[in-house]
């Protein structure tokens, strides 16, 4: 299986001014503008994709990074790869926390807050998915539902 990722941040912002004078000059800022391309015979390489969703139950749920599902219904084979990018959303009313399991806990941590969406683009930099550090922990309210993509290489 060939994977190829283009992923691109852009932040473009327009302001419109007001003058005493009647004009409105316009100003853009462009804050941001980012664009990777990854394939699996980059460095880093991505090798793996899933995609999914996770409903807590109770306000708590597990991901295990062992048993990610691909896009063709396999589990994917992810001991010794490693997370390059992961995109969580969280269009509940409530943050989202995402931390290691207390076993077998995986090395990330991020809070998405509530209608938001948290993205990490790690560029080989986290740990290797293994035996003793695969589970992440989420932690919300109720039965929140949160999506997810992760891509590893």
């Amino acid at each position: 299986m060939n994977i190829t990722v283009t992923s691109r941040v852009n932040i473009e912002t327009v302001e419109i001014l007001t003058l005493g004078r009647g004009g409105k000059p316009t100003i853009t800022h462009k804050d941001i503008s980012e664009s990777r391309h990854l394939t699996s015979a980059s460095t880093p390489s991505v090798a793996q994709i899933s995609e999914f969703q996770v409903a807590l139950s109770g306000g708590s749920a597990t991901v295990d990074l062992l048993n990610l599902i691909g896009t063709q219904g396999q589990t994917l084979a992810a001991t010794g790869l490693k997370i390059q990018k992961i995109k969580v959303t969280n269009a509940n009313g409530n943050a989202l926390q995402i931390a290691p399991a207390g076993s077998n806990g995986y090395g990330l941590s991020m809070t998405v807050p509530p209608q938001g969406i948290g993205y990490i683009e790690s560029a080989s930099l986290m740990a290797a998915i293994g035996s003793t550090a695969h589970c992440l922990s989420l932690t919300g309210t109720g039965a929140q539902v949160s999506s997810w993509t992760i891509i590893l290489g």
